[in-house]
């Protein structure tokens, strides 16, 4: 290591000096902010999956063998599903005015965690299935976490946290999301959560498409072979997963994807 107090150091000390005080007044260029490079990540990434382009259409697919669909209109958004239970047909809708169950003309009244427990599996199927679309939400907390490498690709991470106000029932889950550096598409992410007693999971996308333009995606879920991981430890998932330290939960397939716009 040189010896920075050596005279040829001294010698260039008055020039480096003087070209300083020439720059002075130069106004000096603004620091990008973590927010700024986390929401233009955001929009690229809803560029590179034509999300943006969902607004006044109808996304529906069947999950599972159950319909749902996706409605976003001036009014706002309008999530639903339409299925069977032991007693019949039934259909859920998630919008403004809160969850609501109809059995044909009727308004059914579930006890009040029967109701959560059905408007929670609504939002949760419906929002990975509109990923990108939901990370410009009013209580998303966006942060860039820099960039990594995954097998042989390169990515840049998203971490994302919800404030209080806005974010639901589960504003306290964390998502982590890595994000192709080219492609600038959702490959992995990861989330913890609290409902139902909580847990840690990665999701890896695969047979991904396009319908009418929007990019569509299945995951395969997994989740960590060891109990002792936390939140704080999303990061390290990819690791893991490659490391065969993740179990295969199950994959999530949406099927008969259609996208309808208004017709002008």
């Amino acid at each position: 290591m040189p010896d920075i107090f050596s005279p040829p150091m001294l010698r260039l000390l008055p020039l480096v000096l003087l070209i300083a005080a020439g720059c002075s007044d130069t106004p000096d260029t603004p620091a990008t902010t973590n927010a700024e490079r986390a929401n233009a990540l955001i929009a690229q990434t809803q560029s590179a999956h034509r999300s943006d382009s969902l607004d006044g259409a109808r996304l529906s697919f069947l999950f599972r063998g159950t319909d749902y669909s996706a409605q976003f209109g001036d009014d706002g958004q309008r999530y639903a599903r339409s299925g069977k239970d032991a007693l019949g047909p039934f259909a859920d809708t998630l919008d403004a005015r809160g969850f609501r169950r109809t059995r044909g003309s009727h308004t059914d009244s579930l006890p009040p965690a029967a109701a959560l427990a059905a408007e929670e599996a609504l939002n949760s199927v419906l929002y990975f299935a509109l990923l990108p679309r939901p990370l410009t939400d009013g209580a998303v907390q966006p942060r860039h976490l820099g960039e990594t490498r995954i097998g042989d690709e390169s990515y840049q991470v998203l971490d994302v946290t919800f404030g209080r106000e806005g974010g639901g029932r589960d504003w306290q889950d964390r998502f982590v999301y890595w994000i192709h550096d080219e492609r600038h598409t959702i490959d992995y992410l990861a989330y913890a959560f609290h409902v139902n007693g909580g847990g840690i999971r990665f999701r890896q996308a695969f047979g991904a498409r396009e319908v009418e333009g929007v990019r569509v995606q299945n995951y395969r879920n997994f989740a960590p072979t060891d109990a002792t991981l936390s939140p704080n430890d999303l990061e390290r998932l990819p690791q893991l997963w490659r490391a065969g330290r993740l179990r295969h939960l199950s994959d999530v397939i949406l099927d008969d994807v259609r996208i309808e716009r208004p017709t002008d």
